[in-house]
């Protein structure tokens, strides 16, 4: 009987594809542009936020399980740029004011910014866990 496993090198394509599309989104919304089912920064924020957990999902917190590297650094770093997207983005989308985030527009480019943070943990993680 052969089991299925996570591959815990090499690129995974679909966490790549997402990315993609991600920062195509996230470029758009930043440059001012409209996307056909993408018609302003709050929709932006929710599109950004479901890429951004299917790719965690996929190659983030699927990778720190089949590790078994829960307490690791690296996985609690992306557990807090997680959690500080989640916190950005509802501030974004309910209208309200953070420090540094005063209004969607802004929280747009903050979510991306700790997206790229996250993916530069999970890069870290990959070559060093």
């Amino acid at each position: 009987m052969k089991a299925n496993t996570l591959s815990l090198t090499g690129p995974n394509l679909i966490s790549l594809g997402l990315a993609i599309v991600g920062a195509l989104i996230l470029f758009a919304a930043l440059s001012g542009r409209k996307l056909p089912l993408v018609s302003g920064d709050r929709a932006a924020l929710i599109v950004l936020l479901v890429i951004g957990m299917a790719i965690c999902a996929n190659s983030g917190i699927n990778r720190v399980a089949a590790a078994g590297a829960w307490a690791h650094p690296l996985a609690i770093a992306g557990y807090v740029l997680g959690a500080l997207i989640l916190i950005v983005t509802a501030a974004g989308f309910f209208g309200f004011k953070l420090p540094l985030v005063p209004n969607t527009h802004s929280a747009i480019a903050a979510v991306g910014l700790l997206a790229a943070g996250k993916i530069i943990v999970g890069i870290l993680h990959r070559l060093i866990a």
